[in-house]
């Protein structure tokens, strides 16, 4: 192999790498984006169930359900 085709190898990884690099930026990034709104919905999950836990403190006792 000579110089010149050594080279040319060179520059072929180093292109493959760079598209590879850059499609795991765009897929690091989706993630990044899908916990963001992942987080957002836990936190109003979280706040929904404690004003309903506080707005009927009966249920959330141990008292039997309404059948018994």
């Amino acid at each position: 192999m000579t110089q010149q085709q050594a080279l040319i190898d060179l520059q072929e990884r180093i292109s493959h790498q760079d598209a590879a690099l850059q499609e795991l930026t765009k897929v690091v990034l989706a993630q990044e984006d899908q916990i963001k709104r992942l987080k957002s919905a836990l936190i109003s999950m979280k706040q929904e169930l404690q004003e309903v836990a506080l707005s009927s403190p009966a249920q959330a006792g141990n008292e039997p359900p309404p059948h018994y």
